[in-house]
């Protein structure tokens, strides 16, 4: 098969990036899909606070996902139930279904939008047996809003991302008993309005510089052990204790899943976790561009459909002329508190450049200063920086002549 674009991930990425591509004048448009339905994680999320910037309401993630489902041009071929095996340097597409079998896929430009994937335990470092009544704070929500299936009654969870906030209070909504979240960092890593929201409206402790070490119990869990950290990052077992529980959650985070990606000769930024691409959202293979989650780890689904229409509208005008942004580039280089910044690349351009920015822990009072040729090109003070938060900054093109030093710190007052 012979296409204009191909899109790999049917969450709200893929489908705007699908959207548009169709809208921007490629002919043959197809995305893959590995579920039997789009809308991603949208759709297990049934809390509300998503599409308040691009549709003003508030709606749930089913809501919301089942809106730009609506908007998606006919024309688009879309492969459900379709597994991305490769992608290759020259854009194609193998994949393989049960519908259909085998799939080669020959694209003149493909669109990256697998989205993330949560930690496992065997990432975090928990001694202990295999007992049940471990899950991550995903498989937790997808059992409970998709099937129906509350996993534990007695629970502990451990991580401040913002799923295992939301879950926090989803799981007191149904009558389980939240005893803690617990933090190895001395700061959450979440949204502070889901930090207000899910935790502190509910009464449910947060322990911060806390660290589950080891789990108990046999066939179900019995317990969990925790201890605290100290200000080096050392565990204080003398201190530790036992909390009686039946059910751990694990909310440490997410991580872009980009075996694809890398298989196809991408570079990847070790920061992020995802593609290095410039502000058109090009990668370091011509013909393929990358958006959403599988990027970095977004904060709002608004912010992943800014991003997806870039793509998708930068593969179209690649599939049917070849267009290319080749302007110079410069680099994107983070430091002191900054942990990153996307893009990690700028073209040279005369029009405004948006850019976001993660520290790396939580700053108060702060501050953002971008240099370019060591000439401050942009200051400015904020009352609180946070790690869970994403803050976007925007640039005057015509300022950048190199390449740009990301500063954040903390303020001396």
């Amino acid at each position: 098969m012979k296409v204009d674009v191909c899109i790999i991930g049917g969450g709200p990425a893929g489908i705007e990036a699908a959207k548009e591509a169709k809208s921007s004048g490629a002919n043959k448009v197809v995305l893959i899909e590995r579920e039997k339905v789009l809308g991603g994680i949208l759709n297990q999320c049934i809390h509300t606070g998503f599409g308040q910037r691009l549709y003003n309401e508030e709606l749930s993630g089913p809501e919301y996902a089942q809106k730009i489902i609506n908007e998606i041009d006919k024309e688009i071929e879309i492969f459900y139930g379709t597994y991305v095996l490769s992608v290759d340097s020259n854009l194609l597409v193998t994949a393989v279904s049960e519908e259909h079998g085998l799939l080669e896929i020959q694209a003149k430009a493909v669109v990256l939008a697998q989205g993330c994937r949560e930690k496992p335990r065997g990432a975090l470092d928990i001694a202990g047996t295999r007992p049940s009544g471990i899950f991550t704070a995903g498989t937790a929500q997808r059992l409970l809003k998709l099937n129906g299936k509350l996993v534990g009654k007695n629970i502990v969870i451990m991580g401040t991302y913002d799923l295992g906030l939301i879950m926090a209070r989803r799981f007191t909504y149904e009558g389980a008993k939240v005893k803690m979240v617990v933090e190895s960092r001395p700061y959450y890593m979440g949204l502070s309005k889901n930090v207000a929201e899910c935790i502190n409206d509910l009464n449910i402790p947060m322990l911060l510089s806390t660290k589950v070490i080891e789990v108990l119990g046999k066939e179900r869990l019995t317990g969990v052990k925790i201890a605290p950290i100290d200000e080096n990052g050392n565990v204080i077992y003398e201190k530790a204790q036992i909390v009686e529980c039946d059910t751990l959650i694990l909310a440490a985070g997410l991580v872009p899943e980009n075996e694809i990606t890398q298989n196809a000769g991408v570079k990847l930024n070790f920061a992020s976790g995802g593609a290095i691409t410039d502000q058109y959202c090009q990668t370091s293979v011509k013909g393929i561009y990358a958006c959403g989650n599988v990027l970095y780890v977004h904060d709002l689904a608004d912010y992943v459909t800014d991003e997806a229409r870039i793509a998708g509208l930068g593969a179209a005008k690649y599939a049917i002329n070849g267009y290319y942004h080749n302007e110079p580039i410069f680099k994107v280089i983070s430091k002191q508190d900054t942990k990153y910044t996307m893009p990690n690349l700028i073209r040279k351009t005369d029009d405004n450049v948006k850019l976001y920015v993660r520290v790396n822990k939580k700053l108060k009072p702060a501050f953002i200063c971008v240099k370019c040729n060591d000439k401050v090109i942009y200051h400015k003070n904020f009352n609180i920086l946070i790690h869970g938060e994403m803050q976007p900054i925007i640039l005057n093109g015509r300022d950048i002549k190199g390449d740009l030093e990301i500063i954040c710190g903390e303020r001396n007052e």
